[in-house]
């Protein structure tokens, strides 16, 4: 844990200097500090949310807090950003933050093609930095999915990915020079693998673990999450195009049909 959300703890100096992504958290330079979303704002609301108010109520709290928060930042930014996935980004940092206090709160979410999921086995799980993936996460492993280790793009300071307001933890596989190594005996014994195919948002897709899913006979399948305008997430699951990545043809329609899906949602929220 990198930090405590109890009063006293708060390192909001230590805290700028990190990125926390859906599957792990990195060091950021200050000048790309500057363009992200206000870190210091989503602290302090995340310490008064979880302070004052119980923790059934944490999720509404933090989405009535991203009205004001993206209201304001558009505001003073002279490219407008769009204002829901502002909202869905600063909510993710607040998700995030009330997390780490290790009490669990309710998410409200639907799910889409989840029936896809159910008896999967040597599987990977594969998406992109959309904020508020971690709850498709969740949801799969509410629903009994098994997801036996996450790809993270670092170390974890306990060895183990958590998911939004959720006690449960996946074993995480740090993306190391053995990482391959590492997930293939994971799938090879029927077990389920998850990650990101990019390492930021709007960052290049690659193709490694499609190449990867090809050679050792495993299953590709997409997730996705996005804030509606009710304030309930989405989490949608789909089969890769050809969920076997036999080949390039192959591998480039699934990467150009992830291309396109984030796109949609991207597009929604504008």
């Amino acid at each position: 844990m990198l930090f405590s959300l109890h009063a006293g703890n708060l390192n909001l100096k230590q805290y700028s200097a990190v990125q926390l992504t859906p599957l792990g958290y990195k060091k950021i330079s200050r000048g790309r500090e500057k363009k992200a979303y206000p870190h210091q704002w989503c602290v302090a609301l995340a310490w008064f949310i979880s302070a004052v108010i119980p923790a059934r109520h944490w999720y509404k709290a933090a989405l009535k807090s991203t009205l004001v928060t993206a209201s304001v930042l558009s505001l003073f930014r002279k490219n407008k950003p769009a204002f829901r996935l502002t909202r869905a980004n600063h909510l993710n940092r607040l998700l995030s933050l009330l997390t780490r206090t290790d009490t669990p709160f309710h998410i409200p979410y639907r799910n889409y093609g989840m029936e896809i999921l159910h008896g999967a086995s040597g599987t990977i799980f594969c998406s992109v930095h959309l904020p508020l993936a971690k709850v498709s996460i969740r949801a799969m492993v509410e629903q009994q999915i098994p997801i036996n280790a996450a790809i993270t793009g670092a170390r974890l300071p306990d060895g183990k990915m958590s998911l939004f307001g959720s006690e449960e933890k996946i074993p995480a596989i740090f993306g190391d020079a053995f990482v391959l190594v590492k997930a293939k005996k994971v799938l090879d014994r029927g077990g389920n693998v998850i990650l990101m195919i990019d390492r930021y948002s709007n960052d290049k897709l690659s193709p490694n673990i499609m190449h990867f899913c090809g050679k050792i006979d495993a299953r590709m399948v997409f997730y996705f999450s996005h804030l509606k305008r009710d304030g309930i997430i989405d989490n949608i699951y789909t089969e890769a195009p050809y969920p076997g990545c036999k080949n390039e043809t192959e591998i480039k329609e699934n990467i150009a049909f992830l291309k396109r899906k984030t796109a949609e949602i991207i597009a929604e929220m504008n």
